[in-house]
């Protein structure tokens, strides 16, 4: 296992739902909760229902992914796709393979969570002034560094699991 990880990911997912819950009063009780691409509301939820899937979304989903990264410690039975996979499964290395790969979903978990997050924060925004308009530069930035992020993490997991010497 991959404490480390694990450690830092329980951290951003403690500050991310704290945060959450803390701006969730500021919504009004129908939550503008969808936008069209010019960033109008063009779908609502109640605000409990919102909550209930926004806490989802930037907890259980990113709870899912670490989750997921972990069956092949606890269930050796359980598939694990990697280059050269013999070589990275070899009883020898095996223990420290699934704990990289366990960082790497964690890292992706965290970002998952972050972006989630920035959604919600730009959501509150969106619905703090009738008509609720979803300002549509900081979504796209916030989605590009989203993907940046994972790009760079699938990155450098392929070029740590290449070709063995």
């Amino acid at each position: 296992m991959n404490r480390f990880a694990t450690m830092a990911l329980i951290v951003v997912l403690i500050a991310c739902g704290a945060v959450i819950a803390a701006t969730l009063p500021d919504l009004p009780d129908v939550v503008a909760s969808h936008f069209g691409a010019t960033g109008g509301a063009n779908g609502w939820s109640e605000r409990n229902t919102y909550a209930l899937i926004i806490l989802g979304a930037a907890i259980g989903a990113p709870l899912l992914i670490a989750g997921l990264s972990m069956l092949p410690s606890l269930a050796p039975r359980v598939g694990v796709k990697l280059p050269h996979r013999e070589y990275w499964l070899a009883p020898e290395r095996r223990e420290r393979t699934l704990a990289v790969l366990q960082g790497y979903a964690c890292g992706i978990a965290a970002a998952t969570a972050l972006l989630v997050t920035a959604l919600h924060l730009m959501t509150v925004h969106a619905n703090l002034h009738p008509p609720p308009r979803l300002a549509v530069a900081p979504l796209i930035a916030v989605l590009g560094a989203y993907i940046i992020v994972v790009t760079g993490l699938a990155l450098a997991k392929l070029r740590h699991f290449r070709t063995p010497n």
